[in-house]
């Protein structure tokens, strides 16, 4: 089926490993696996994928680390591999994919926190991870970030005042230093999350 752009099997019992086949789809756009008891690693042929926009293969039983060949998807805007097992650190080369939303959030990735994470990214959720470390200075570059979830992992240091831009914020189960960020942050009307949707400045995306 080298002409089918979204491919959605969610919320089945799907088990086993990440099929093979879906690397002949060329032409896929949308890849929605999530909610399965899928196994094993995750799959090595990304660059056979170019079209690829969304991957969500979130609450599954994958493990092992994320693969470098993902940042091939240069087109890729979403990617969700939340509440897995995958382990290691975040590649550098998903730098070279036009994020605007990552959530890992529920593995066991490690490491520092990555300074190289893509100017134009709206919504960024690494919670419950073992990151360990501070926010890099780098992220102060994000002006266009609105949600920020990096709670249980092994932080400290301050959260950066030039991280003003978030609308929500949650950082809790760390070791940060108490400051005026997350009072500001605090006070403002939070974003609400229903239903798998987030509607952040007109942008809606289904995840």
């Amino acid at each position: 089926m080298p002409s089918l752009q979204i491919l959605d099997l969610s919320e089945n019992l799907l088990t086993g490993k990440i099929p093979l086949s879906i690397q002949k789809m060329g032409g896929l756009r949308i890849l929605y696996l999530k909610s399965n008891q899928l196994s094993g690693k995750l799959p090595n042929y990304w660059n056979e994928l170019p079209n690829l926009q969304v991957v969500d293969i979130s609450y599954n039983h994958l493990h092992g680390k994320i693969p470098r060949s993902m940042g091939f998807l240069s087109s890729l805007s979403i990617l969700v591999l939340s509440n897995n097992h995958l382990n290691g650190e975040m590649p550098s080369t998903l730098q070279n994919c036009s994020l605007l939303s990552i959530d890992l959030g529920g593995n066991h990735l490690s490491g520092n926190l990555p300074s190289w994470i893509v100017p134009n990214i709206l919504i960024l959720r690494l919670r419950s991870n073992l990151f360990n470390g501070i926010i890099p200075r780098e992220w102060c570059g994000l002006s266009f970030l609105h949600i920020l979830d990096i709670a249980q992992n092994n932080l400290f240091g301050s959260i950066p005042d030039c991280l003003y831009n978030l609308t929500t914020l949650d950082s809790t189960n760390n070791c940060f230093e108490s400051g005026s960020l997350e009072k500001e942050i605090g006070a403002r009307k939070k974003l609400k999350f229903e239903d798998g949707k987030f509607s952040l400045l007109g942008l809606h995306l289904r995840l």
